[in-house]
């Protein structure tokens, strides 16, 4: 099977922050980020789906961040607006896995297919 036939939701995302006491900020569904916070890659966590299976090297994660509702839901024109696209980033057969901001590209996994291109919502959308 080429791919999976699953979603894997993230379990964390986390933006960074300016305030140094408080380098990440965790996402929460509902929760309303600024073009400025959103401005540099995220740091994303999710569990991996071959963790203590017999071969978890077999597996390898895309991750996709795209906008479903681009430019706003009233007219969402542009919908599926891609904003960041890893693909080939092998399970290390740990519990999790992370990508994102934190990572040198040297670190990272994966091939980025597209670069992260932070949200840009038209004035008075959200």
């Amino acid at each position: 099977q080429d791919v999976a036939d699953t979603t894997i939701l993230f379990t964390q995302v986390n933006y960074a922050a300016t305030d140094p006491r408080q380098p990440w900020i965790e996402v929460k569904i509902g929760m309303e980020l600024t073009p400025a916070l959103t401005r540099e890659a995220p740091n994303v966590v999710w569990p991996t789906p071959a963790a203590g299976s017999a071969d978890p090297e077999a597996s390898f994660m895309t991750v996709i961040m795209v906008d479903p509702d681009a430019p706003s839901r009233e007219a969402p024109r542009f919908r599926h607006w891609l904003h960041w696209l890893v693909v080939d980033i092998e399970n290390s057969g740990e519990d999790q896995r992370s990508i994102g901001r934190q990572q040198t590209r040297a670190e990272r996994d994966g091939i980025e297919v597209a670069s992260y291109n932070g949200p840009t919502p038209p004035k008075g959308t959200g």
